[in-house]
């Protein structure tokens, strides 16, 4: 699921919640090491919907809790992802 955050949504979000309230989120390569796969493999998995995440200025970031999930196997594995 692709999640955009515009330029003009920056102030507003930032009255709402302080930094402690933000998801954490990891990039790319935080979200590869953590599974064993490329960078690569992630961007793809992405693009194709079989990751979820948040597309901020043009750069995609995943929620750590989503990331954390996924490893414990509480979420579908990438692959039976639809």
């Amino acid at each position: 699921m692709r999640r955009f955050l515009s330029l003009t949504q920056l102030p507003r979000l930032a009255t709402f919640l302080s930094m402690g309230q933000l998801p954490e989120l990891m990039t790319v390569a935080e979200v590869a090491k953590a599974l064993r796969l490329t960078d690569e493999t992630i961007h793809r998995w992405a693009r194709e919907g079989r990751l979820e995440f948040v597309d901020v200025l043009g750069v995609k970031r995943f929620h750590r809790a989503y990331i954390e999930a996924i490893v414990r196997g509480d979420v579908p594995t990438p692959e039976r992802v639809a």
